[in-house]
């Protein structure tokens, strides 16, 4: 078979193609599903409004089937589980936006992914703020921008920041900061949204590119 090798067993039916990479699928007869999470200090679990799916690597240590034949079978977490909510989708359950700090931060449930309907209690907590909000008000308007700007010039010259930066892990890191790309990102963005013409940050982006 040009197309690969592929191998069928109770536990499942592992594919590999002609470049040597292996899709595993779940098995079938699957009675129960044993989850284990990430521990939440070193969980990757603040994310933006704007991103597709939560990170099943980061959030979801293990998962383990239990078999209807009395087997178990330990697979990788992103080929069983999903969530039950887009970044997103969290951040609109969001009601208040009124006053004080504006984000989501709760508990999303999990789902799996397997044909069989296993219902799963399980869940991971996470944090979603909206994309480009540096105030945490629920908008993105000229504050975020000027409060970008001010910290910008402060960590270029060499200042103590007025607010620090976390990165999905929680933490600050080197390559999760704020510079003059995201000043230009924020202004387009804002410029446009502010003025009542409607533009999502990946178009907010390519404009700041030259539209490429």
């Amino acid at each position: 078979d040009v197309s690969g090798t592929t191998t069928t067993g109770d536990s499942g039916t592992t594919t590999t193609d002609v470049s040597g990479t292996t899709t595993e699928t779940l098995p079938t007869g699957v009675s129960s599903v044993e989850v284990k999470t990430v521990d939440a200090e070193t969980a990757e679990n603040i994310y933006l409004s704007d991103e597709e799916s939560f990170n099943v690597a980061g959030l979801i240590e293990s998962v383990t089937l239990h078999l209807e034949n009395g087997e178990d079978v330990t697979v990788d977490p992103a080929t069983a589980i999903d969530f039950e909510m887009t970044p997103a989708e969290a951040y609109e359950t969001v009601t208040e936006k009124t006053a004080g700090k504006v984000y989501f931060d709760g508990e999303v449930g999990l789902k799996y992914k397997g044909e069989e309907e296993v219902e799963l209690t399980d869940t991971v907590k996470v944090a979603v703020a909206l994309k480009g909000d540096t105030t945490l008000d629920g908008k993105v308007d000229a504050t975020d921008l000027f409060e970008t700007a001010y910290y910008v010039a402060l960590q270029g010259a060499g200042k103590a920041p007025i607010f620090d930066t976390e990165s999905k892990a929680g933490e600050n890191t080197e390559d999760g900061k704020l510079d003059a790309t995201d000043m230009l990102y924020t202004a387009v963005y804002q410029a446009y949204n502010g003025a009542g013409n409607h533009i999502d940050w990946a178009e907010a982006i390519k404009m700041a590119n030259g539209g490429k």
